[in-house]
């Protein structure tokens, strides 16, 4: 016996078939993208001419992605594979054919195409540069109808050098696909490895919630979005989250704030690590969990009807001790020297905007960024640790066509020391003396500020 007949027969009894009249086959059909087999597809053998078979044939793969079918007759059949995921590629899975014998058995592979054969096809530019990656996948409505036409927007940050100072400069860039007539969106040419805000929009109103996405290294990503009316926008919806947050060692985490990724809406957890996030729209969501000691989490959310708790698990970033709260008069320590300018400049008048110890305490921010959601003339782009202050209002939602990009972001200095923009959420509130704000017109002589202004933040 060969290798491979063994191997079918061990195949063939592991699925339980019985022998029976008739001829079988059997095989696999493997995710070659994920590197992996696809459980839970569908398997179809259609007869060929010259094959009298009126039945119809069709098995799901076990776990193993493993399908078998008997009482085939002698001939030759097209194997076809169906799955969700497969309609994500658009392509499918290419048929494979077999020759029945009269009796016994035969084996074939299915396999959806590979990582490079998918690079290959949607974006040529992306297999002479490793650096680009694709994504792809499907556009649904809440009821799990395809969306023709609907569009796919991708944000992220870049930079420039400025060859004559050495100045690193952020710039937001965006892209966007268009979902074919069966839903499908295929977009080329994304950054790989680097951090992607995503939102499918087929209209205005009807959107999914803003999703941060990282295209692995090997360059492929599927992922399929839900919209709905108002998806992007929390107060609208009627759904709610609900689940629980606890450390990896399985300690309730109480006090963590669980938001809607993007916005202000958000729920507190109790001493038992529980939390209810309500009043959200339908349709693929983002949520994200962030805790004092805890490195935050973000996670997609299908939201709906019945929406499954979830099982966060936080880990942890640093020793955390109780809060306390010390009283003391500030001497003038060398520390205390370094935002002596603050001082000075606040009490001068100088033409800025300006925050003390106690503007900040009285506003609550969760991080640093909140401090400028209310702030006249700039405004908040981007979220949490990719967060920065623009000098003028741009977008509403990311890659809306019909809004020019107004985005200039601000130069940030910490103590007197040029940081890059998104470092702003790197200090906590209760950690700053002051916050100073400028356009580029009054801005300290002595500092070197780009064209759209600067943002001093100063620490106890």
């Amino acid at each position: 016996m060969t290798r491979r007949a063994s191997f079918a027969r061990t195949v063939l009894a592991s699925l339980g078939l019985a022998r029976s009249l008739g001829a079988q086959a059997h095989g696999v059909v493997m995710d070659s993208v994920h590197r992996r087999p696809l459980a839970a597809a569908t398997v179809v053998a259609t007869p060929g001419a010259g094959v009298t078979d009126t039945t119809f044939h069709a098995v799901l793969t076990d776990a193993r992605g493993r399908f078998g079918f008997e009482g085939l007759r002698a001939g030759r059949y097209l194997l076809t594979v169906e799955h969700p995921w497969i309609d994500s590629t658009g392509i499918g899975v290419p048929p494979v054919t077999v020759d029945v014998p009269p009796s016994g058995e035969v084996t074939a592979a299915l396999g959806i195409p590979s990582t490079a054969t998918l690079r290959r096809v949607f974006c040529p530019a992306a297999v002479r540069d490793s650096t680009l990656g694709v994504m792809l996948g499907v556009v649904r409505g809440i009821s799990g109808n395809p969306l023709p036409g609907a569009r796919v927007v991708f944000s992220w940050s870049d930079f420039d050098v400025d060859p004559r100072s050495a100045v690193a400069r952020t710039k937001q860039l965006t892209s966007s696909a268009v979902a074919d007539s069966v839903g499908v969106y295929r977009a080329c040419g994304l950054p790989a490895a680097r951090t992607l805000l995503v939102q499918a929009q087929a209209d205005s109103v009807t959107q999914s919630g803003v999703l941060e996405e990282r295209i692995a290294e090997a360059g492929l990503l599927v992922r399929d979005f839900h919209v709905v009316a108002g998806g992007a926008r929390a107060e609208l919806g009627q759904h709610a989250v609900a689940g629980t947050v606890r450390s990896v060692a399985g300690q309730p985490v109480a006090g963590a704030q669980v938001r809607l990724f993007g916005t202000t809406r958000a729920a507190t957890t109790n001493d038992a690590g529980e939390f209810r996030l309500a009043g959200l729209a339908g349709g693929t969501q983002a949520i994200e969990v962030v805790a004092l000691g805890y490195y935050p989490y973000r996670t997609r959310v299908e939201v709906g009807e019945a929406t499954p708790a979830l099982a966060v698990r936080l880990e942890r970033a640093a020793v955390v001790l109780d809060s306390m709260r010390i009283i003391a008069k500030r001497q003038r320590t060398p520390l205390a020297q370094s935002y002596r300018e603050f001082d000075e400049r606040r009490a001068a008048g100088r033409a800025a905007q300006f925050l003390t110890e106690e503007d900040i305490e009285r506003r609550h921010p969760f991080e640093t960024s909140d401090l400028f959601k209310l702030m006249p003339s700039v405004k908040v782009v981007g979220f949490g640790h990719d967060a920065k202050i623009a000098a003028t209002r741009g977008k509403t939602t990311i890659g809306n066509p019909n809004i020019p990009n107004q985005e200039c972001p601000l130069d940030v200095f910490i103590d007197g020391v040029r940081v890059q923009a998104e470092d702003i959420n790197t200090l906590p509130p209760e950690a700053l003396h002051g916050v100073e704000v400028y356009t580029v017109a009054a801005a300290p002589a002595k500092y070197r500020v780009g064209a759209c202004g600067a943002l001093f933040l100063w620490t106890k």
